[in-house]
């Protein structure tokens, strides 16, 4: 006579979804875009944690799945395996998706801080185009940051605007986020006499 396994000694019914797996495949990326919205000092370090916790719940999730696939438990092994698929997913993909979180974590910093922005900019007075920048990310010499441009001068066709305020610097705007709102390059001002 063979001995029973586990689930067939529990029935059929013992084969259940595993939530912490899927809850994984969906956390972790999302955590990852947060840290790229850096809206703390120090979150964009975040990064390579949360990636290296991804990968470990992905070997963990792999290694649970094989004994799910050997109890035929049809239900924990496809759910146990989201974490491995996503990690794979986003590892053979990661020239796109890389540049991808990275801007939406740029529009997470933009909307949290929008009424900011919004409450600064109407404290603005004068006949001239509004113009105000705020740096965000980056290491020397350029850095990165969002900027609002009434004229819409910073439009990406258009020649680096020079920005004399506090540091004297020259701002390339990458592409339009929002309205007059551009995401944008802040660099020091290369011919500054």
């Amino acid at each position: 006579m063979q001995a029973e396994g586990p689930l067939e000694m529990q029935g059929i019914d013992e084969d259940r979804l595993n939530y912490w797996p899927i809850v994984t495949a969906v956390a972790c990326p999302l955590a990852l875009v947060l840290a790229w919205a850096d809206l703390f000092p120090g979150s964009f370090l975040l990064v390579p944690v949360i990636f290296l916790f991804w990968v470990a719940m992905s070997i963990r999730a792999a290694f649970k799945s094989a004994t799910w696939f050997q109890q035929r438990a049809w239900r924990r092994f496809y759910s146990t395996l989201s974490p491995p698929v996503t990690a794979l997913a986003a590892v053979l993909c990661l020239g796109p998706l890389w540049p991808a979180g990275h801007m939406a974590g740029d529009y997470v910093h933009l909307f949290v801080l929008y009424p900011r922005y919004k409450a600064e900019i109407s404290e603005l007075t004068g006949d001239a185009p509004r113009f105000l920048i705020w740096e965000w990310t980056g290491s020397a010499p350029c850095r990165a940051g969002v900027a609002y441009d009434d004229s819409d001068e910073l439009e990406p066709s258009m020649p680096p605007k020079v920005w004399g305020g506090q540091y004297g610097v020259s701002v390339v705007g990458q592409s339009r986020a929002l309205g007059h709102f551009y995401f944008v390059d802040i660099c020091p001002q290369s011919d500054r006499r």
